[in-house]
């Protein structure tokens, strides 16, 4: 990546926060691990997945003409499991994104249905990619 044209002085890509578009390259955007390091965002699945949601509504927005999608809400939720028992956090990078501040971090669920919830969701996932 630092090799490439899209590689800003850090090495990571330059993009907008808004749009993760790349200012060089209109037509491309760039989301997740390659990119959240320069924009302080935490290098989880969950960040990349909700980007890439809203990427794919910009894109289908600069096809259709007209902003078709919703605002980026960098909020992260992710189960976090110690065994026995799980504790469910919620972030925001909105500070992180602006450039006013460190991210609101708090703590929505803690217990064993957490983890069982988790494992439940697991469960259901993995079931889906068998057939």
């Amino acid at each position: 990546m630092r090799e490439s044209p899209l590689a800003g002085p850090q090495g990571f890509p330059e993009v907008d926060r808004v749009t993760f578009r790349s200012p060089r390259f209109p037509n491309v955007f760039v989301i997740g691990d390659t990119v959240n390091p320069a924009l302080m965002l935490p290098p989880a699945g969950v960040v990349a997945h909700f980007q890439g949601e809203y990427v794919a509504g910009v894109i289908a927005s600069d096809l259709k003409g007209a902003y078709i999608g919703e605002p980026f809400s960098p909020v992260a939720m992710c189960i976090m499991d110690f065994g026995d028992n799980a504790l469910l956090p919620q972030c925001s990078f909105e500070r992180v994104l602006s450039g006013t501040g460190m991210p609101s971090c708090g703590v929505m669920a803690v217990g064993k249905w957490v983890r069982v919830t988790k494992m439940l969701f697991e469960g259901f996932w993995f079931a889906t990619l068998i057939e």
